[in-house]
């Protein structure tokens, strides 16, 4: 059995555990992360995500421990009802507007905190940009993405 499989029973059985009924969907992708599994909850979508992503959070990294602990190596996501999908998205737009008034104003902009996850979304989505670099300040786990146009030396 791949390692995909064996992870998406050790979500299945989570959520039989925890009384869930959910669907889980299975999504490779060429990006951050190889695969994300996707669980569609009608009836328990918002307990499952949680204020601000924290249950979904919590999920994500009681399934990635599990997975250590069985020796499992894949790379992998957790989303429910593309919560997490949705939060990418409108976090690089919010990056790519911040873009066009950096480079109105001509000065950077400091993003609000975030994991790092998020900040490497940023970083991604602007390495691109010719005019604009990115960096992570702070210290801790969550830091802040500065976006600020290149300087000439």
């Amino acid at each position: 059995m791949k390692d995909k499989e064996k992870i998406y029973n050790i979500i299945k059985n989570v959520l039989e555990l925890l009384k869930f009924d959910a669907e889980v969907e299975i999504v490779e992708k060429e990006e951050i992360t190889n695969i994300t599994f996707v669980i569609n909850s009608d009836e328990f979508s918002q307990f499952l995500i949680g204020h601000h992503g924290a249950n979904l959070q919590a999920l994500e990294y009681l399934i990635h421990g599990i997975a250590r602990a069985k020796k499992l190596e894949t790379r992998f996501t957790i989303d429910v009802n593309d919560y997490k999908k949705n939060k990418e998205n409108s976090l690089i737009r919010e990056a790519k507007d911040v873009v066009r008034d950096v480079l109105k104003n001509k000065r950077p902009v400091i993003l609000k905190p975030m994991n790092a996850y998020e900040r490497r979304l940023i970083h991604t989505a602007l390495k691109e940009e010719e005019k604009i670099t990115t960096e992570s300040i702070g210290d801790g786990r969550i830091k802040k993405v500065v976006i600020k146009l290149i300087t000439e030396v």
